[in-house]
């Protein structure tokens, strides 16, 4: 599907992918020689394009924090750190609000939302601007979901505190991926959206695999075994720590959704130079619940 500045693919799997890597090869190589191009002048770092969050255009700024190589070349994380200076929402940030909107459509005033974050900008972007926002995080397994800590929500996505059938919406955004039991996960997100209700999510996601990726697991005794080097991503409410990646995905997730009771799961694979959505196309997940 095409809007205006905005490409967005929709498939349903591996091998749906494969058919668009494939004829994707010449568009790449354009983005490519554009984002390239950017970083040519080492005293650059601004882009301009225009912000859908704040609705005017703007100049976007970028550094080298989480940066990694391409063929050589020191690259930006395009998905982390192209920040807006009006909003201060990074584009990963930036693009779940527009993609959120423009795939869903949800209503100001009447949906009811559950994110599973409460101390992000994002967070704080959905309170402000809608009417029936849930927010929480998840402070370990000694707390039950639920309650408060400090003011904010805990909530342990594998055993949620919510009655069945509460949400139109649940955001979830690279948390799936922190959880042992995946699958349980899944199981509870459908159970507490409503009918016809949607899973709209990220996840680091091997594109290129057709099978998950297990980096640790917790065995009969509740103790992390690691199956590759410990991979840690930063975690708000234990900043010192982070949290364990027990997950890299692939497109076998899908399944899983399915077994879960989900009926239809997709990926939207996205890319803008209109409004800075850069890097290998960003994606995004929409799981969702029959009628």
């Amino acid at each position: 599907m095409e809007k205006t500045g905005l490409s967005v693919i929709k498939l349903d799997s591996y091998e749906s992918f494969r058919q668009h890597a494939d004829g994707m090869l010449p568009e790449l190589e354009n983005r490519n020689k554009f984002e390239t191009d950017l970083i040519s002048d080492p005293g650059l770092h601004t882009v301009r394009g225009f912000c859908y969050v704040c609705r005017q255009k703007v100049l976007f700024s970028f550094d080298y924090l989480y940066s990694y190589e391409i063929k050589g070349v020191v690259t930006p994380n395009w998905r982390e750190r192209l920040i807006c200076p009006v909003c201060f929402l990074n584009s990963r940030m930036r693009s779940s609000i527009h993609l959120f909107e423009y795939l869903l459509n949800p209503e100001k005033e009447n949906s009811i939302i559950y994110i599973s974050e409460q101390v992000s900008p994002l967070y704080s972007w959905l309170f402000r601007n809608y009417a029936n926002v849930t927010g929480s995080e998840f402070f370990g397994e000694y707390f039950p979901s639920g309650t408060s800590r400090h003011g904010i929500r805990n909530e342990d996505i594998t055993s949620l505190s919510f009655s069945d059938d509460t949400f139109d919406y649940i955001l979830s955004f690279d948390i799936f991926e922190h959880i042992p039991n995946v699958q349980k996960a899944f199981g509870e997100c459908f159970r507490v959206l409503k009918p016809e209700g949607s899973l709209f999510f990220t996840v680091p996601f091997e594109r290129n695999s057709g099978k998950n990726i297990t980096l640790a697991v917790r065995n009969a005794d509740n103790k992390v075994e690691h199956l590759a080097p410990p991979e840690f991503h930063a975690n708000p409410v234990d900043p010192e720590k982070g949290s364990l990646v027990f997950h890299k995905f692939g497109w076998e997730m899908l399944n899983q959704f399915k077994e879960s009771g989900f009926q239809h799961i997709n990926a939207y694979l996205f890319w803008s130079k209109e409004f800075c959505y850069l890097g290998n196309e960003q994606i995004v997940f929409i799981a969702q619940k029959s009628g």
